[in-house]
């Protein structure tokens, strides 16, 4: 049972997000017509009516846009590095572990996009009767702080530096990830409902990537 308990903080955050999904469809639920229902409405639209007074730029939500691009060039990197791996290795078995389930994360990461996109929980503000917008949980906060924080922590098992300064990095990636959440809300996309299922369902993602790395202290394999 000892090596199941790796994944308790991945499961606690996953449970977190399914109640706090439960609440979002239960709580203080209004019909907004001709677009859905939106939860936890009064808090929602105080937080939203305030971006729009004093926060919400295009700007914002351009700079968001280049966040999230930036976020997909971290896959493409090391999906070139694992290809490279592989040609040169000769085997696909041969390629790091690491890889491998960065990969799984990375799947998982579009089903979640694709499930929400399906089973729309609630609509962007900005929404319209001929355009609706499903906005929870925010994907690009889900996007970019699973692709950013997991490639930053499969770059530093490959980095032969300092365990502090590995912290202190990390610690920096996950400073500026919540700063793009705040900058996601402050585009006006999103309900504050929304930017925090995106915290939640990345959090579970990251913590789910550690905890399938834990078993293999070294993950850069030494190959012939």
């Amino acid at each position: 049972m000892k090596k199941y308990f790796k994944y308790i903080p991945a499961i606690a955050i996953n449970l977190v997000f399914i109640v706090w999904t439960i609440l979002v469809k239960t709580i203080d639920v209004r019909y907004i017509y001709r677009v859905g229902y939106i939860g936890f409405s009064n808090f929602n639209f105080q937080v939203n009516d305030f971006v729009t007074e004093f926060a919400r730029t295009e700007l914002f939500d351009k700079l968001s846009d280049v966040g999230l691009y930036l976020s997909f060039a971290v896959v493409l990197a090391f999906g070139v590095i694992g290809i490279v791996q592989w040609v040169k290795r000769k085997s696909i078995k041969k390629v790091d572990r690491l890889l491998f389930v960065l990969l799984g994360i990375y799947v998982l990461t579009v089903a979640e996009f694709l499930v929400f996109e399906i089973a729309k929980i609630n609509y962007s503000p900005l929404s319209t009767p001929d355009e609706l917008k499903a906005s929870y949980p925010s994907t690009h906060i889900l996007c970019f702080m699973t692709f950013v924080i997991t490639g930053a922590i499969a770059l530093f098992e490959y980095l032969e530096v300092n365990k502090y300064i590995k912290w202190v990095s990390l610690g920096i990636v996950i400073a500026v990830s919540l700063m793009f959440a705040l900058l996601r809300l402050f585009s006006g996309q999103h309900y504050f409902s929304d930017v925090v299922g995106g915290l939640l369902l990345s959090a579970f993602n990251i913590t789910l990537f550690v905890a399938l790395l834990m078993p293999n202290n070294v993950v850069k394999e030494e190959v012939e």
